[in-house]
C-alpha cells in the first residue's frame, strides 16, 4: 500500500507549454521535457495553448498583470510569492478570481519545512514568550 502523500502527477496534471522571454531558454526547456509547445509571448500561449491552469514564476513586479490576464482568459493560476507588490493588487487579483470562479493560489514552498514548523510550534506554545518583534535572515543560495 502506498503512502497517502504519494501522487502520480501524470494523472493529476500535464505540462502542455512553456514560455520564456528568451527563445533559447524556452526551446531548451521544451526539448528537455518533450514539450511540443513553447512561446516567447505568454499572452500568445494563453490564447493558443489548450490550458486549464498556469504557474507564474516570474519576478514579482510582473505577477499582477500576468495573473489578471490569465484570470481574464479563464485560466486557474498558481503564482510565486510574493503574490503582488501591494495589498491593492493582491485584493484585485483575489476579487477577479472569485468573480470568475477561478482558482488562485500562491506558492509557499517552505511552509511545511521541519524547521519552520518547529519555530511555529515554539511560538504557538509560548516557548518564546510574548513576541512583540521579529526579524529573520534566510541565508539560502540560489543560482
Amino acid at each position: 500500500m502506498r503512502s497517502r502523500s504519494f501522487y502520480d502527477f501524470k494523472k493529476l496534471a500535464q505540462l502542455i507549454a512553456i514560455t520564456s522571454q528568451r527563445e533559447e531558454h524556452a526551446k531548451e526547456f521544451a526539448s528537455k521535457w518533450n514539450l511540443r509547445l513553447w512561446y516567447t509571448d505568454y499572452l500568445k500561449m494563453l490564447e493558443e495553448a489548450d490550458l486549464d491552469a498556469v504557474i507564474i514564476s516570474t519576478p514579482h513586479y510582473f505577477h499582477y498583470t500576468m495573473v489578471m490576464n490569465a484570470i481574464r482568459m479563464n485560466k486557474h493560476v498558481l503564482v510565486d510569492k510574493p503574490m503582488a507588490i501591494n495589498l491593492k493588487e493582491a485584493d484585485e487579483m483575489i476579487n477577479e478570481a472569485r468573480k470568475k470562479g477561478i482558482k488562485l493560489g500562491v506558492i509557499l514552498q517552505s511552509r511545511f519545512d521541519p524547521i519552520v514548523r518547529k519555530v511555529k510550534e515554539a511560538v504557538n506554545t509560548g516557548k518564546l514568550g510574548r513576541l512583540i518583534l521579529g526579524e529573520a535572515i534566510v541565508e539560502w543560495f540560489r543560482t
